[in-house]
C-alpha cells in the first residue's frame, strides 16, 4: 500500500511539473490580461489533484494468469469459500478438527527505502504545518476579547451578509480570518485599526470566507506535504497564496469607482503602517502582505482595465489534468512481486527464494507467450496437430509427479495406518473431493485428493507423524509430502510457503506450511491427498479411523 502510494506520487511528477511551470510563465506575462480569480482557480485545480494521488482509471491490461494445463493430481477449485461445488462425497461423516492454536502466517514484503523516506518527509512536513497552525490558534484564543459594538455588528452584516464573531487581540499586527470549522475575524487591539478602515477590512475578509480560502490553504498544505521533494509545488503554493489576496482585492473593487479604490488602498496602507511585521499566521488569511506583493496589489487597485475571466483556459487545464491522470493510470499495469514457475519438460526445477528482477521479467514474457499459444490451441483443438505436443507434456508431467509422490524419503518411520488429524483446523468445507470426475483436453480424469478452500496464509498442520519431503512443481506448486511408513503417505499441495525442511521428522499436529495458490491452481486452497503404495486413495477412512 505504501509503495503503491509512493509510485502514484512519482507518476504525477512529470505532468504536474510541466503544468505548474506553464502556469507560472503565463502568470508572469499575462497578469495584466487575465484576472487573479483565474489564477486562483487554476492553482486550486492543481492543488486538489496533487493532494489526492489516486488513479482515475483501472489498468488497461493486467498481468496474464500463469500457464495452466490441468493434470489428474492438480486442483481446480472455485474461489475461496467453495460454494460452487458439492462439499464432500459422504456428507454424513464428521471430520475431526484439532484445537491447535493458529500461528501467524508469513510476513508480507516490507516497503522500500525510498517509500519510507518519502513517508517520513511527508509526515514531518504536514506535522510542522499543523503544529504552526495549532500554535497560532492557541495564541489567538488566549489573547482574544469579543467585540459586541452595534456599529461593528452592522458592518459585519453589511460585509458578510450575516452576524460574524469578531475579536480584538493584543499584539496582533494585521486583521485576519482564522479557523477552519468556525472562522472568525481577529482585529488588532486598541489603536491598531482605525474606524474608517474597518469596512474595507471586513469586506476583504468576507471575500476570503466566501471563496473558501482557509480550506484552500489546507489543500495546499497537503499538496506540499505529499510532494515535499518537488520545489515547483512550493512555488505553486506561494503563488497561490499571493493570488488569493489579489483575487479578494479584485472581487471587492469590482465595479467600484476610483474614489473607493483609493480609500481601499489607504486602508491597506493604514494596516501596513501599524504592523510591526507582515508575516501571516499559518493557514490563515491576512489583510496586509509583503512589500513586493503590496506593490503589485496597489497597481491592480488603481487599474480600471477590465480583465478576462479565462474560462476556456480553465476548462482546458481541467481537461489536461484529467487526461494526464487517466493516461498515467492506463500506463501503470498491476504490479506483481511473484512469478509462477513455467514447465518446459524434463525434471521439475524448484524455485527457492525471490528471483532477480530480470528473471521475473523474462518469466512474465514467457507466460504471456505460452498463454496466447494455449488459447490458440484450445480454439483449434479439433484440427490443430500442435495439441499433441501439449498432451505429450501433460503425460510427461503426470509421470514425473507420480514418481516423486511414490518415492520414500530416507529416515521415514515404519508402521501402519494411523488416525489422521484434520490438516486445516476451522475449514471443513470441500470444493472438490477424491474421485471427482474431470475432463482434460478430451480425456477423462479423476481428482486424486480433496480440495479445502481457505484464505491465503492459513496454517497447515501434519495429519500424522512422518518424514518430510519438499517439492516445487508446476502442477502442485509448493508442496510437502509426509511418509508415515507402511507405504502410507500424505501430500499437501499448492502451499504459499513451507514451515519444515526437506528430510525433517515432523509430529502429528506440527505446523508444516501455509495455504496458497501456487502451481496449477485457480484459488487459495489446500490439496490434501493420501497415497497408499504410491497410489492415491480416499482420505476419509483414515480421518475417521478409531
Amino acid at each position: 500500500m505504501l509503495n503503491d502510494l509512493f509510485y502514484a506520487v512519482l507518476g504525477m511528477l512529470p505532468w504536474t511539473c510541466a503544468l505548474i511551470a506553464a502556469l507560472l510563465v503565463l502568470r508572469h506575462f499575462a497578469r495584466t490580461t487575465l484576472s487573479a480569480r483565474f489564477f486562483r482557480l487554476a492553482w486550486l485545480i492543481l492543488a486538489v489533484r496533487l493532494a489526492l494521488p489516486v488513479s482515475f482509471a483501472v489498468p488497461v491490461q493486467d498481468r496474464p494468469a500463469p500457464l495452466s494445463i490441468p493434470l489428474p493430481t492438480a486442483a481446480a477449485p472455485a474461489e475461496s469459500g467453495g460454494a460452487q461445488q458439492a462439499a464432500a462425497s459422504e456428507p454424513g461423516k464428521a471430520v475431526p478438527v484439532p484445537s491447535a492454536p493458529a500461528p501467524a502466517g508469513p510476513l508480507r514484503s516490507r516497503p522500500g527505502l525510498a517509500g519510507a523516506v518519502w513517508l517520513v518527509g511527508a509526515a514531518l512536513c504536514l506535522a510542522a504545518r499543523l503544529a504552526a497552525y495549532g500554535t497560532s490558534m492557541r495564541r489567538l484564543r488566549r489573547g482574544r476579547v469579543p467585540l459586541a459594538d452595534e456599529t461593528l455588528a452592522d458592518a459585519c452584516r453589511a460585509a458578510f451578509g450575516r452576524s460574524m464573531r469578531v475579536y480584538a487581540v493584543a499584539g496582533l499586527d494585521t486583521p485576519m480570518l482564522a479557523g477552519l470549522l468556525r472562522p472568525a475575524v481577529y482585529l488588532p487591539e486598541g489603536a491598531g485599526l482605525r474606524a474608517d478602515t474597518l469596512p474595507y477590512v471586513l469586506a476583504h475578509e468576507a471575500r476570503h470566507r466566501s471563496a473558501g480560502d482557509i480550506p484552500f490553504q489546507f489543500v495546499l498544505a497537503a499538496a506540499c506535504a505529499l510532494h515535499w521533494f518537488d520545489p515547483l509545488v512550493w512555488c505553486m503554493a506561494r503563488a497561490a497564496r499571493q493570488d488569493m489576496e489579489l483575487a479578494c482585492d479584485e472581487a471587492v473593487l469590482a465595479g467600484r469607482d476610483m474614489a473607493y479604490r483609493r480609500a481601499y488602498g489607504a486602508a491597506v496602507l493604514d494596516v501596513l503602517a501599524s504592523a510591526r511585521r507582515r508575516r501571516i499566521s499559518a493557514l490563515t488569511t491576512g489583510f496586509a502582505s509583503g512589500a513586493g506583493e503590496t506593490r503589485c496589489r496597489f497597481a491592480e487597485m488603481l487599474s480600471l482595465r477590465k480583465k478576462q475571466r479565462g474560462t476556456p483556459l480553465l476548462c482546458l487545464l481541467l481537461a489536461l489534468v484529467v487526461l494526464a491522470s487517466t493516461l498515467v493510470a492506463c500506463a501503470a499495469p498491476a504490479r506483481s512481486d511473484t512469478a509462477a514457475p513455467v514447465y518446459k519438460g524434463g525434471t521439475p526445477q524448484p524455485t527457492a527464494g525471490d528471483a532477480p528482477e530480470e528473471r521475473l521479467e523474462r518469466l512474465r514474457e514467457e507466460l504471456q507467450t505460452l498463454q496466447a499459444e494455449i488459447g490458440r490451441l484450445e480454439a483449434l483443438a479439433a484440427q490443430d496437430s500442435s495439441l499433441e505436443e501439449i498432451q505429450r507434456q501433460y503425460l510427461q508431467a503426470q509421470q514425473e509427479w507420480a514418481e516423486w509422490s511414490a518415492a520414500v524419503p530416507e529416515g521415514a518411520p515404519s508402521g501402519g495406518a494411523a488416525q489422521f488429524a484434520w490438516p486445516l483446523p476451522g475449514y471443513t468445507t470441500l470444493s472438490s473431493d477424491f474421485g471427482t470426475a474431470r475432463r482434460v483436453y478430451g480425456a477423462k480424469d479423476v481428482h486424486t485428493g480433496m480440495d479445502i478452500p481457505a484464505p491465503a496464509g492459513t496454517p497447515v498442520y501434519a495429519a500424522a507423524d512422518g518424514a518430510a519431503s519438499l517439492n516445487n512443481h508446476w502442477v502442485m506448486g509448493i508442496s510437502v509430502k509426509l511418509d508415515h511408513g507402511g507405504s502410507l503417505a500424505t501430500l499437501y499441495g499448492h502451499l504459499s510457503a513451507c514451515a519444515v525442511k526437506d528430510g525433517d521428522l515432523v509430529e502429528k499436529g506440527q505446523l508444516i506450511g501455509y495455504v496458497g495458490s501456487t502451481g496449477n491452481s485457480t484459488g487459495n486452497h489446500l490439496h490434501f491427498e493420501v497415497d497408499l503404495n504410491g497410489d492415491p486413495v480416499s482420505a476419509w477412512p483414515y480421518l475417521n479411523a478409531e
